[in-house]
């Protein structure tokens, strides 16, 4: 049975093919998984659209914070959690699979072109790509992780050292409420 179901609570988006050659996704979370008539890209893009986004804007995000412009994370900002969703492949194949990255535990070689990545409640995900790229997409959906965080959590003015200004009103000087 397929529903339109949100991706909120997922680990993974996993795109399969029906008897007739059409997309659907299986969204894989820690209470089960449960299918989706929409491809993983569809789902993205409409809780992007429920935040005021879309797959191109985050496309554009990831351009901007870590200079990506294929295969880019997918940023999720989930007040007060932030979600970044790591492309197995190409965001241009049916095929991509999307991992959420704080649900990776670890991941290795399975094969010479296969990484087996470890999730969370023991779910394991083949990646049909080497682990090196999928070491490099890794690093930079972390990249972006961080950026968001920090720019979230610290400001720049608050590390930067500067000279302290005191400014007086002039309500507050005895001398002016005198006359």
């Amino acid at each position: 049975m397929f529903k339109d179901e949100n991706i909120e609570g997922a680990i993974a988006l996993i795109p399969r093919y029906d008897d007739f050659g059409s997309i659907y996704t299986l969204i894989v979370k820690r209470t089960g998984i449960v299918k989706s008539k929409l491809t993983p890209k569809q789902l993205l893009d409409k809780q992007l659209r429920k935040i005021g986004s879309s797959l191109r804007g985050a496309k554009d995000a990831a351009y901007y914070l870590i200079g990506s412009t294929s295969m880019h994370p997918i940023l999720l900002q989930l007040y007060p959690t932030i979600h970044v969703w790591l492309p197995t492949e190409s965001m241009r194949n049916d095929t991509c699979a999307y991992l959420l990255l704080h649900h990776i535990i670890n991941y290795a070689a399975d094969s010479a072109k296969d990484t087996i990545v470890y999730g969370i409640e023991g779910f394991e995900f083949i990646v049909p790509t080497t682990c090196s790229k999928f070491a490099n997409r890794f690093q930079e959906a972390q990249s972006m992780q961080s950026k968001v965080y920090c720019q979230q959590h610290f400001s720049y003015e608050a590390l930067v050292q500067k000279e302290r200004t005191t400014i007086h009103c002039a309500e507050m000087h005895e001398t002016y409420l005198e006359k």
